[in-house]
């Protein structure tokens, strides 16, 4: 069932980026002239073209996913555990500070694992694995200090690299739009796609804040977890 959750979920995926990129030219479009003008036209009516037959994948993956959020709540509704009732059993933030510092070396592994701007998939990668931190890390929020400026750091992070995975699509799109132009006798386009800088060098390594306060904020709220905090 899982994976059948996470192919609807992928299957959203060709709409979704193809209304970013529509937003985006159709914001370029009121600045360009000329050659520029008429190229950013042409990939605007390019994706209109293909936008209907993406929609038919979301319906579809909409239809799916009713059918399976039924089937999946009746099981999940009926399903039950016996629960030992001991004094001696981990305490909920000690189960949640050891799901804490699991996820945040695996976070950190991830991270590691991008090593340039053109590391599309390993930067999608660390930034699930930022979701699954913060997902963990916001149900102590309001229990331990330093957390929610760990919350506000990894959802910086997520947008981050979102904006960069969409600026990696986007760019690849973009080119294969206008090989398209010029094999139709166009030429060569003056438009460019877009670039992202956003916390990178000049020579592509990303930039580390010292005042960031996560690498503290985790440290902290493991130990505060444990204390009972």
């Amino acid at each position: 069932q899982r994976r059948r959750i996470r192919d609807l979920a992928h299957a959203t995926g060709p709409a979704r980026d193809l209304q970013v990129h529509l937003e985006w030219l159709r914001g370029e479009e009121s600045s360009a002239t000329g050659r520029a003008l008429a190229d950013v036209e042409r990939a605007i009516a390019d994706l209109v073209a293909r936008r209907p037959e993406a929609m038919d994948d979301v319906r579809r993956a909409a239809e799916q996913f009713i059918a399976l959020h039924a089937k999946l709540s009746r099981r999940l509704s009926a399903h039950g555990a016996a629960l030992p009732d001991s004094e001696h059993d981990a305490t909920f933030g000690g189960a949640l500070a050891e799901q804490v510092e699991s996820t945040a070396n695996a976070f950190r592994d991830r991270l590691a694992a991008v090593r340039g701007a053109t590391h599309d998939e390993e930067l999608h990668r660390a930034r699930i694995a930022a979701k699954r931190l913060r997902y963990l890390v916001e149900r102590a929020e309001d229990a331990v200090v330093g957390v929610p400026a760990m919350v506000r750091d990894l959802k910086q992070f997520q947008d981050l690299a979102g904006d960069a995975h969409d600026v990696h699509v986007f760019s690849k799109e973009l080119r294969d739009l206008f090989r398209k132009f010029g094999a139709r006798g166009r030429g060569r386009s003056t438009f460019h796609p877009p670039e992202s800088s956003g916390g990178r060098q000049q020579d592509g390594s990303r930039r580390h804040d010292r005042r960031s306060p996560t690498r503290r904020a985790g440290t902290d709220l493991t130990a505060g977890l444990r204390a009972g905090r």
